[in-house]
């Protein structure tokens, strides 16, 4: 039995003399590649170096190495095969089988290197072959990576030995690196020298097999992953769009369509001396003039259309023939970033999550002609605005961009740049084209609205409603006008809701306007889709007004009123807008829909909404004024109560009448900017609610009063009388907005009263505004004990 062991010992030693002599060739060669690669960034290095070390090729070094760790790997498994080996003996055979099978990987990944650096070193070859030299770098990196493999399975594995192993792998990978690097700029070169596009001209030279050969190293390459191809064909895709097609198709959308391309096919067979020898080069080119000739026709814009999209097929044809070789593939792709619709990119793809971003999907860049054809498609060859009568001019141009879209939606199909299956924006347009018309006259009023609500200057008011107050003699008479409530009183609105509020009323006539006897169930539905435009008109008014100008309808009191006013007005229309045209819609047969809008042609359900901006708008300003108000007057009379108590004028008296001014001021700089805008009904109720702000200030210093001097009663009284005749001005003398009027009056006469003056009033009813406690307590602060005093006082004890 000792005498197996021994010989099984034996023979693993042998195993592992041997493999640490590979490792250390191995190792050799890895030291002498970087020394090399530091020294002199030679392409060749890897040839150099073989001879260098063995005196002949490579691959005939490598094959020799790898013979002798088959005989390696065959002593392993003659040896995994004794029944007797104890454990860890075979536990060794089988990392020693490891170890080899990473050397033979890094042996082949040499040899491959080896072979196509050959393949593509002119110095080396007759003649130079990239296929077999790109298949050659993609078998290393395959080997390579077999490689990795290895020594990331081995988790025993020794740090000496496995900082060896790394050591063998980066070498090998920075020459894959680096012959890759190369091998795609070799392709790229070729396909550039091939390739050349200018705004006016597509050349190809087609000189033997260059442009092919491009492609099969690059498409080697991106099927091992490598994006080298799809960034050619996308730059490519890119430039042709942003320098041909984007140019002629913004051409087409703007005023000045009415010139055609001209373009011309032409090819040249001449010869170029390489290498000093004359060899034959075929180029093709396509020559273009996006401004051509002139059309003076009525059907000028069918015809420029039709040249625009003749060309294209034409500048898609020469690409996909000359360029992508009709490469199914090539074609794909390059048909799939003009013509696809945006794919989901995964988030594996693009993760964003090292950024301390969430990873989102986006779309890849696809479709981007599609996009803008189909664009500029409604945006030039769709009539903006028809009469009823002229709609059937639509079927004709229809039937006229129908005959040329087929023929072009085909030709992309057999040019294999799109699916069977097509691309429906294109082939479903001309079907489309009256339902896209009504589309587009949505879409062209919704614009103008949004024209007029972004660009009109909100300030510019017109005046709108009737004046409803009564007249004065029938004011006298107890006479009022009934139908008063139903009118829109007199105000000012902006004159972009009065605009609105036009372009509303004319989208509705055009709504009810009636249609040709012949008439499409597209084109019949153009009824419900004006009077739903219509609606979407004023949403837009109450979506975009209070974003566009918030601050100013925050801060400023006239912004504020002009918002309100036009809410209202708004709002008025609406109560009645609907009853006004639902009966004018048709219910025949022509028009089906006619009779269901009869029934739902409503606009009243957008009164609320107006009016709770309206409100909110105005609310939110009379509030911001009464806290200035409170600013004004409240800190400076907070000492007032207390001061009255003296029979001298004193600081706090002073300080009261400076903010009774300023509180008075500022009321009247509010009246003044909202009397020419505002409505006399809610002018009155809102200066007679700011005013209420001002006489609560002034009636709690003047309530909380224990004592109040002669003196002190003739200051109120002038104050009081001096706020009652500035508000009775603003207000013109209407109380009906104000809830503390009568009651500020009346306390400011109280201060200038005798007891016997008291008790006269008292009976008829000035104090009607007071209680008999509050009315008590004036009378004990103002007027010392007396009989009168006590008679009074149980006057309005017995009252109350």
């Amino acid at each position: 039995m000792s005498t197996m062991e021994d010989d099984v010992q034996e023979r693993l030693n042998a195993v592992r003399t041997a493999i640490q002599k590979a490792t250390k060739d191995a190792l050799r060669n890895a030291n002498a590649t970087n020394h090399d690669e530091n020294k002199d960034d030679d392409p060749n290095a890897s040839f150099h170096l073989g001879v260098e070390l063995f005196g002949q090729e490579i691959c005939v070094v490598e094959e020799n190495i790898r013979e002798k760790l088959a005989s390696i790997e065959n002593e392993l498994n003659a040896i995994k095969k004794n029944a007797s080996l104890p454990p860890e003996d075979s536990n060794e055979a089988a990392n020693l089988k490891n170890k080899v099978e990473f050397l033979r990987q890094c042996s082949l990944a040499r040899s491959y290197l080896d072979q196509s650096m050959t393949c593509s070193t002119p110095s080396l070859t007759p003649e130079i072959d990239l296929r077999r030299a790109a298949s050659l770098q993609v078998q290393a990196q395959q080997a390579l990576k077999e490689a990795k493999t290895i020594v990331a399975s081995e988790s025993n594995t020794s740090p000496s030995t496995l900082a060896a192993a790394n050591k063998i792998l980066d070498s090998l990978r920075s020459e894959v690196r680096r012959q890759k690097v190369d091998l795609l700029g070799e392709a790229r070169k070729m396909w550039a020298a091939s390739v050349s596009l200018s705004p006016t001209s597509l050349l190809v030279r087609s000189s033997s097999s260059n442009l092919p050969m491009a492609y099969d190293v690059l498409q080697i390459f991106a099927d091992d992953g490598h994006s080298a191809l799809q960034d050619i064909l996308r730059k490519f895709t890119t430039e042709i769009y942003e320098w041909v097609f984007r140019p002629l198709l913004e051409r087409l959308m703007s005023d000045e369509a009415t010139t055609l391309v001209s373009y011309q096919e032409s090819e040249d067979n001449s010869g170029s001396l390489v290498n000093s020898i004359t060899t034959k080069t075929r180029v093709v080119r396509l020559e273009w003039n996006l401004n051509g000739t002139k059309v003076e026709s009525s059907h000028s814009n069918s015809l420029v259309w039709k040249n625009a999209i003749e060309f294209v097929q034409k500048t898609l044809i020469f690409v996909t023939e000359h360029v992508l070789l009709e490469r199914k593939q090539l074609c794909h792709f390059v048909g799939s970033k003009l013509f696809g619709r945006p794919e989901m990119q995964s988030s594996e793809t693009l993760s964003l999550e090292v950024l301390g971003i969430k990873t989102l999907n986006m779309g890849i860049d696809n479709g981007i002609l599609r996009e803008l054809l189909v664009d500029a498609l409604e945006k030039s060859s769709i009539p903006t605005h028809l009469l009823p009568e002229e709609f059937h001019s639509l079927k004709a141009i229809a039937s006229d961009f129908e005959a040329f879209l087929s023929t072009f939606h085909d030709a992309l199909i057999s040019l294999q740049l799109i699916s069977e299956k097509g691309e429906p924006g294109l082939s479903s347009f001309a079907a489309n084209f009256e339902a896209k018309y009504v589309e587009k006259r949505r879409c062209t009023i919704l614009n103008e609205a949004r024209r007029l609500l972004l660009n009109n200057d909100y300030h510019n008011t017109v005046e709108v409603g009737v004046d409803v107050r009564p007249d004065k003699d029938d004011k006298r008479l107890g006479l009022s006008d009934g139908m008063a409530v139903f009118r829109l009183q007199k105000s000012s609105i902006s004159d972009t809701a009065a605009q609105i509020m036009k372009l509303c009323r004319r989208t509705m006539d055009e709504s009810i306007a009636q249609l040709p006897n012949e008439c499409s169930a597209a084109l019949a539905a153009i009824q419900a889709t004006l009077y739903r435009t219509a609606r979407e008109v004023l949403e837009l008014f109450r979506a975009i007004i209070p974003v566009t100008h918030g601050h100013e309808i925050a801060h400023v009191p006239r912004t504020a009123a002009i918002l309100h006013n036009d809410c209202v007005f708004i709002a008025h229309n609406c109560l009645s807008l609907g009853l006004e045209y639902r009966e004018r819609y048709t219910d025949d047969a022509k028009t089906p829909q006619g009779s269901l809008l009869q029934q739902t042609c409503i606009f009243v359900d957008m009164v609320p909404l107006f009016r709770d901006l309206a409100e909110r708008s105005m609310g939110e300003m009379l509030d911001v004024q009464a806290k200035q108000i409170v600013e004004l007057v409240g800190k400076p009379i907070a000492l007032l109560g207390e001061s009255l108590r003296s029979d001298e004028i004193v600081s706090e008296w002073s300080e009261a009448e400076a903010a009774v001014a300023a509180g008075l001021y500022h009321l009247g700089h509010l009246n003044k900017a909202w009397r020419p805008v505002l409505s006399y009904e809610v002018l009155t109720r809102s200066i007679g609610y700011l005013s209420d702000v001002l006489f609560s200030l002034l009636l709690d210093q003047i309530m909380k009063a224990l004592d109040i001097s002669t003196t002190a009663c003739q200051f109120v009284n002038a104050q009081f009388e001096k706020v009652v005749k500035e508000v009775d001005n603003m207000t013109e003398g209407d109380k009906t907005g104000s809830q503390l009027m009568d009651r500020f009056f009346a306390i400011g006469r109280f201060m200038n009263m005798s007891l016997a003056d008291i008790e006269t009033n008292l009976s008829e009813g000035l104090f009607r505004s007071i209680s008999a406690p509050e009315l008590s307590k004036l009378i004990m602060a103002c007027f010392n004990d007396s009989p009168n005093r006590k008679k009074l006082l149980k006057l309005l004890s017995i009252s109350d």
